[in-house]
């Protein structure tokens, strides 16, 4: 059988670019320690802008006198905020045995 199958998508002859980037960036890291600083340093521009999304809409339901929903967006922000950090704490821990399960050698192929 040597006819392509139509449905098949098409085949994309460029590397994928994000791909090669996040490899490159596990690269750059391999060999140091992840904390929890360098990690949300990395993620501090998502933070602000939620940040000051959620900022916008307290004002806005504070000013129209709904002080339930002002609450419950800073509540609702606060527990965003914890969540991130409780996953970047587990990111933190779980580096050293993540290491070990990472096929480096595709890694470093896909980097290149």
């Amino acid at each position: 059988m040597t006819q392509l199958n139509p449905y098949d998508p098409p085949r994309n002859a460029t590397p994928d670019t994000y791909l090669a980037g996040k490899a490159r960036r596990l690269l750059e890291r391999r060999d140091e320690p992840i904390t929890l600083l360098r990690f949300l340093g990395g993620q501090w521009r998502r933070h602000v802008l939620i940040t000051v999304c959620f900022g916008v809409l307290y004002a806005i339901a504070w000013q129209i006198g709904n002080v339930y929903l002002a609450i419950g967006l800073a509540s609702f922000w606060a527990g965003r905020i914890v969540r991130d950090i409780q996953w970047y704490r587990t990111l933190v821990f779980e580096w050293e045995s993540t290491k070990e399960l990472l096929d480096w050698k595709k890694i470093e192929q896909l980097a290149a």
